[in-house]
């Protein structure tokens, strides 16, 4: 199974390190460029959401994306924006 995973933070990195250790093959994106090197090895790390970044995930079995808790993205997620 190959899993699809945006967002490299502590919860990010954590989904794709256990499916990892399992066998599993994942494919990371993040907004910044390091967790995706860190947590690339062995996985396949998507450097963009242009269309070859987006391709590369559309691939995967299944997929999750996580975000950070912080002002810059609460207008995504908060009704009162």
């Amino acid at each position: 199974m190959q899993l699809g995973i945006v967002g490299m933070g502590r919860m990010g990195a954590n989904l794709v390190r256990r499916p990892r250790r399992a066998g599993h093959d994942c494919v990371v994106y993040d907004v910044r460029a390091d967790p995706v090197q860190t947590l690339a090895e062995g996985a396949t790390g998507a450097t963009s959401l242009d269309a070859e970044g987006l391709n590369i995930l559309r691939n995967a079995d299944a997929g999750t994306v996580t975000r950070t808790a912080d002002a810059g993205t609460t207008p995504m997620t908060d009704p009162q924006y």
